[in-house]
């Protein structure tokens, strides 16, 4: 049959990529991601790793982080919004491997924080020998 017309041009709202290569170690607290990729409509404040997202809307979410030691079998990372976990995007930690995951999260509201939490009962080392400790990245798709 014939083609259809073409669609409009789309571009994304908002996105950023945000990581860090720097040796962390964190206990119980937000992840810190110290560089940024390219960005648009959000800012990273590099001591917290808090990302503060422009636009209300649902972004596709994806994360991981690289832990060497002194993680434990009750140790997790998430996603956090606005101080609170998101559900669904707790993973438990695991020495000498990335824990990564992907999720779908709809902010309500404009100037919303987001991050990536460690929950653990002490410090714990995220070191990779690759080189990549720990990266996020958001991407609004609606």
């Amino acid at each position: 049959g014939p083609t259809g017309p073409t669609g409009p041009a789309g571009t994304a709202a908002s996105f950023g990529g945000f990581y860090t290569t720097d040796t962390q170690v964190v206990t119980n607290a937000s992840f810190p991601l110290t560089s940024t990729q390219d960005v648009l409509n959000m800012t990273l404040d590099t001591t917290t790793g808090v990302v503060t997202l422009e636009n209300a809307g649902t972004y596709l979410v994806s994360y991981g982080v690289y832990a060497t030691t002194g993680s434990t079998d009750t140790d997790t990372v998430s996603i956090y919004l606005n101080g609170a976990e998101v559900a669904g995007t707790e993973r438990s930690l695991q020495d000498d491997t990335m824990v990564d995951a992907t999720a779908i999260i709809t902010v309500d509201e404009a100037t919303s924080e987001l991050n990536i939490q460690i929950t653990s009962a002490g410090a714990v080392t995220f070191d990779d020998p690759n080189g990549v400790n720990g990266y996020l990245t958001i991407v609004q798709i609606a």
